[in-house]
């Protein structure tokens, strides 16, 4: 992380920071009456009828038989730094699980608490072009008119898929690929957007997950924002991440599903554990067993709760989609409404939950 002091300073500077004397209520999300949870479901919306689908025939990702192989010629080392200018600020491309040099409240000295939505959306990359647009378009604009705040991207593999996402008005996104570049890269498959009327850039970073195979599966990588809100001045942190698939029942290729899976999960909880602000992830997972496997991979330690409707699924009546919560973050997010949402005609629904943000002033 390049992240100076001087840069924080700079940041300071510019946004404004919002004063208030006494915490500002959450907005209610357009009506929906919907228990909070910490660490189990308890809400649901699961919206359109849905038939029951076959979970072990999720998909097989295949970008390119050479990304599949394992890094091609144009991808960048996993040692590779590469820093260049976006609109909003700098971009640190890496595969160490560290943490974040940024803290968090570093800006914000007064209570404000504010309410922001994040969505998870998975897509189906074999779809056609005026299918995959409807998918990423109900993403962006849900089908109850709510416009998610910060949004985590699965299985964006299509050129057609990067250009409409990026295109987005009101939007920005983090491409992970060598400085930001929008191109099919398996790093660009898991990007992160986010609002620019709510939130600056600071940083975003690619960590390598697990190895791909030919014809069965590209590299995977899981993906790390910094952000700052700017209406409270605070940081915040998002992760993306699609696991290898068939994980619960493999039909073929079972050492090589398994390991790699295994190597999913386990770098997606050092991104999230490393985060130095705090931090929302999501992702397809490929798996109903998420809850346990994290649980697994902190020595017993359950250290996330995880932010899901209480029946319904994501994947017909599977949940694959998850959206999580590191519970070393306290109650700076807490769960408002967590929905399932209909994407058609993606395979999967999204998982958009709502939460009222208090940074630590408001404690």
């Amino acid at each position: 992380m390049r992240t100076t002091a001087a840069h924080l300073l700079l940041v300071a500077l510019l946004v404004p920071i919002a004063a208030a004397s006494a915490c500002v209520n959450a907005v209610d999300d357009g009506g929906d009456a919907f228990d909070a949870v910490d660490g189990a479901p308890d809400s649901d919306d699961t919206g359109d009828a849905e038939t029951d689908a076959d979970v072990d025939g999720e998909d097989v990702d295949a970008i390119t038989d050479e990304d599949a192989l394992g890094d091609a010629d144009a991808e960048p080392s996993d040692d590779d730094a590469d820093d260049g200018d976006v609109e909003d600020g700098p971009i640190v491309e890496d595969d160490e699980p560290g943490a974040d040099t940024l803290q968090p409240e570093a800006v914000a000295s007064t209570c404000h608490t504010y309410m922001t939505r994040h969505m998870q959306a998975s897509m189906q990359h074999t779809d056609s072009v005026a299918a995959l647009h409807t998918a990423i378009d109900k993403a962006f604009t849900n089908p109850d008119g709510i416009h998610p705040d910060t949004i985590s991207w699965t299985e964006i593999e299509t050129q057609a898929q990067i250009d409409r996402i990026k295109n987005h008005p009101g939007y920005a996104t983090f491409w992970p690929y060598h400085q930001n570049n929008p191109v099919v890269n398996p790093r660009n498959a898991v990007p992160i957007s986010w609002k620019k009327s709510e939130y600056t850039f600071i940083s975003g970073s690619s960590h390598k997950a697990s190895d791909g195979l030919a014809h069965v599966s590209p590299n995977r990588y899981v993906t790390r924002v910094r952000l700052l809100h700017k209406a409270s001045g605070t940081y915040v942190t998002r992760v993306a991440h699609h696991a290898v698939s068939e994980a619960d029942h493999p039909r073929d290729h079972a050492a090589y599903r398994l390991h790699a899976h295994a190597q999913d999960m386990k770098k997606f909880n050092e991104v999230m554990l490393g985060a130095g602000a705090p931090v929302i992830g999501s992702g397809d997972f490929n798996t109903v067993h998420l809850p346990a496997k994290m649980k697994a991979d902190n020595d017993g330690t359950q250290k996330y709760a995880f932010d899901i409707p209480a029946s319904g699924g994501s994947h017909g009546n599977h949940v694959l989609d998850w959206v999580v919560r590191r519970k070393s973050d306290g109650n700076r997010y807490h769960l408002d409404a967590v929905h399932f949402i209909n994407l058609s005609p993606s395979d999967h629904k999204g998982v958009r939950a709502r939460y009222t943000y208090r940074p630590a002033p408001c404690h």
